[in-house]
């Protein structure tokens, strides 16, 4: 969203999962998941952009301690969030007439975004793509399977999956994310897999996802039907999102959006 503004230049370091190709070389101020004061303090920052999924939060209390504004922001829980999100990040900046316009901007291309996915989806429920999203990282023995929150709202590859007009078979079966079980996987048959890009090499690619026990025995793993993203893209709900809902629209039912005429 601060690229989007127009403020990529002054940007002076990046967390974790800001990987993409405009900041991937700025600075990283975490030593792996946890925030590095000193790093933070060498950047000089005038203001730091964050939120609570990052911490420890002493070392943002740190940095307000020290002189520098620290705004927090609410996470956006879902794409309905994200014009929020980005009027919010536009008035810290002090640019917030830019937010609105940026904001319906973002919006008119979601919505036409999703009046072209609609329009390519089947209608049918029997029809629909049944999809699950598989988090992994093999060499550390992480194997997860995406559904429900904890408190039973949809969790946030079912709002993914609901935008790409498909079917959410882990959140559909009231599963709540955790570890991933061959048998929960079987009951689900999904006809289609979601990954993240670096879980699916972590694994060894398509063949060694098959070798993870109830993934071949599932319409999905028998068709090789998996479609990955980047990890630094695919759950990140800002001005991108029409863009990444495109792609994987594309991916999932062989089309060009672009081609498609709406009414």
């Amino acid at each position: 969203m601060v690229f989007g503004l127009g403020f990529g230049p002054n940007v002076v370091g990046r967390d974790l999962v800001t990987g993409w190709d405009s900041a991937k070389d700025l600075p990283l101020v975490m030593d792996d998941h946890t925030l590095n004061a000193e790093k933070i303090l060498e950047l000089a920052p005038t203001i730091i952009l964050t939120d609570y999924s990052v911490g420890p939060y002493d070392v943002q209390l740190q940095m307000r301690n020290a002189g520098i504004p620290v705004v927090f922001f609410e996470t956006a829980e879902s794409i309905d969030d994200t014009p929020r999100m980005i009027q919010d990040v536009a008035t810290a900046l002090g640019v917030p007439e830019l937010g609105e316009s940026y904001s319906a901007d973002f919006q008119n291309r979601l919505d036409d975004t999703l009046a072209r996915i609609a329009a390519v989806a089947p209608t049918e429920a029997a029809d629909k793509v049944r999809m699950v999203f598989l988090y992994m990282r093999g060499r550390a023995g992480v194997y997860y399977m995406y559904g429900n929150n904890s408190d039973g709202t949809q969790g946030i590859a079912g709002v993914l999956i609901s935008a790409l007009q498909g079917v959410d078979v882990a959140g559909e079966e009231g599963w709540v994310s955790g570890n991933l079980t061959a048998e929960g996987l079987m009951k689900l048959e999904p006809d289609l897999i979601l990954m993240l890009t670096l879980g699916l090499e972590s694994v060894g690619g398509i063949d060694g996802l098959l070798e993870v026990p109830g993934v071949a025995q599932t319409p999905a793993g028998e068709r090789r039907r998996v479609v990955d993203m980047s990890d630094y893209v695919m759950f990140t709900w800002g001005p991108r999102t029409p863009e990444v809902l495109t792609a994987l629209a594309e991916s999932i039912y062989h089309v060009d959006l672009s081609e498609v005429v709406l009414p």
